[in-house]
């Protein structure tokens, strides 16, 4: 799995956008998780190039965050490997 970040800086817009690609050669499946457009109006456009990089991640950062935790869960689960649950918490009704 590949994700992939494009910018491009226009003469009147920067447009970012995200994809993954799953798989390689002629499988290859491409999905596009994520976009922004902002028009320059006078505004400096490597500004609102790395705001658009920031946007698009922090657009996925809930989505990426779950992902993560999950894969290690599954790979903890895969090699009989234990996760350590040192807190216990207790509530009365």
């Amino acid at each position: 799995m590949i994700h992939t970040i494009g910018i491009d800086i226009g003469s009147g817009v920067v447009k970012t956008t995200l994809f993954r690609t799953d798989g390689s050669g002629a499988n290859a499946k491409s999905e596009w998780l994520a976009r922004r457009c902002e028009r320059i109006r006078r505004r400096d456009p490597m500004t609102l190039a790395q705001e658009g990089f920031d946007g698009v991640l922090a657009d996925l950062y809930g989505r990426l965050s779950r992902a993560m935790q999950r894969w290690c869960v599954e790979a903890c689960t895969e090699y009989g490997w234990e996760i350590p649950f040192t807190q216990l918490t207790l509530h009365q009704a």
